[in-house]
């Protein structure tokens, strides 16, 4: 991929994924927030309009295949930048409902098949550069869905409870469950992970 598409991708991580896996009734406001830093915009990005694309819902099929056609149409809208919504495949393991959260992500280096193939998702890149437009990936760095091959492989990349347990996110706050019971929290203290 574009190193350009990933630089962009470290900017709207910094700037959205602290604020977007926290309940609203929590954000941090400009005055109360405890970390400031800054992130140089691409000169391209600066008056984009950027349009968010769920694959699952945006067409009958919620296919890759599905959704190129719309490319042209969305250009002609006035969109510059595609950030599509989690990709990759969903873990099984304590799955929510029959579809799962797109953030209980398996495996970050494949697309998910209910989307169709690594090939489709080339062909929806390939198009979007013919339409002039940049595609980034929402991807939340937290945490994994339980399914992925860390859990298994590597469960000190992990937060664990007392009893050794991975668990899911916390709130800071109150040390109780988000609720997102899906997903592993990946533990930033440890270097190697």
């Amino acid at each position: 991929m574009n190193k350009t598409i990933f630089r962009l991708l470290g900017v709207l991580v910094l700037a959205t994924g602290l604020t977007q896996c926290r309940p609203k009734d929590t954000l941090q406001t400009p005055e109360t927030a405890p970390l400031e830093f800054s992130a140089a915009m691409p000169e391209w990005a600066a008056n984009a309009n950027i349009y968010e694309v769920n694959i699952r819902q945006y067409t009958p099929e919620g296919t890759f295949k599905a959704f190129i056609p719309h490319i042209g149409r969305l250009k002609k809208m006035g969109v510059d930048i595609l950030w599509l919504m989690p990709i990759f495949p969903i873990s099984e393991e304590r799955r929510k409902g029959t579809l799962g959260s797109y953030y209980a992500v398996s495996d970050f280096r494949t697309v998910n098949p209910e989307f169709g193939t690594l090939d489709d998702f080339r062909l929806l890149m390939q198009t979007a550069r013919e339409n002039k437009m940049k595609v980034i990936l929402d991807w939340v760095p937290n945490h994994t869905g339980f399914g992925h091959r860390w859990i298994k492989e590597h469960p000190e990349y992990y937060t664990q409870n007392d009893k050794g347990e991975i668990i899911d996110p916390l709130n800071p706050e109150t040390g109780q469950s988000w609720g997102w019971t899906d997903v592993a929290d990946l533990n930033y203290d440890n270097t190697a992970m």
